[in-house]
């Protein structure tokens, strides 16, 4: 397979997961806007602290990817890889729960405080 059929094969899907989040996050600003402008500040404010929180968490996730897909080509039981990094991936999910609601429950306590 060449680099040219590759692009060709991949671009629809590589372009729609960048562009579904961009539309809808942009389509929930502009509802935000709409409904209340003095609300739009901390709306965007706490959207910045969980893009803070997801883009550092799910790069450990690509790299289990990676490893999965090296093991693979290897020939190596995908069950128990899938089973190690099951608890990986629940542990990192649990801190990002855990941090989300550190956000959520400061901005509250900052709210009633101020």
């Amino acid at each position: 397979m060449t680099y040219r059929s590759d692009f060709r094969k991949f671009l629809f899907s590589f372009t729609q997961a960048r562009l579904a989040p961009f539309l809808g996050i942009s389509l929930t600003f502009a509802l935000v806007a709409h409904k209340s402008l003095e609300g739009l500040a901390s709306f965007a404010y706490i959207m910045a602290i969980f893009a803070m929180i997801s883009a550092p968490l799910s790069l450990p996730l690509n790299t289990v990817g990676n490893i999965v897909a090296r093991e693979a080509a290897r020939g190596s039981d995908l069950r128990v890889v899938f089973r190690q990094g099951l608890g990986f991936a629940l542990s990192l999910a649990m801190l990002s729960c855990i941090l989300a609601g550190a956000v959520v429950l400061g901005r509250h306590a900052i709210q009633q405080g101020g």
